[in-house]
């Protein structure tokens, strides 16, 4: 349970930065994620995905993979 408290504090703490590199590491985790360029895409499909959802998403894949370490420990 604490493991997973770290790992959650540390998870709000690096989406909190407005960088998007195309991938977030950890430990012996990496994880891509595409990057967009949303202001191209308005102007083709009046909508666009943010930057910000594909982020945390790699997020949410990179503290699987955190969990997963941890628990072949």
């Amino acid at each position: 349970m604490k493991i997973i408290s770290i790992l959650i504090l540390l998870i709000v703490s690096i989406s909190c930065s407005q960088k998007y590199t195309g991938e977030v590491h950890l430990k012996n985790c990496k994880v891509n994620h595409p990057l967009h360029d949303e202001e191209k895409e308005r102007k083709i499909n009046y909508e666009a995905i943010p930057n910000q959802w594909e982020y945390e998403s790699a997020l949410r894949k990179l503290a699987l993979c955190v969990i997963n370490i941890f628990k072949k420990r």
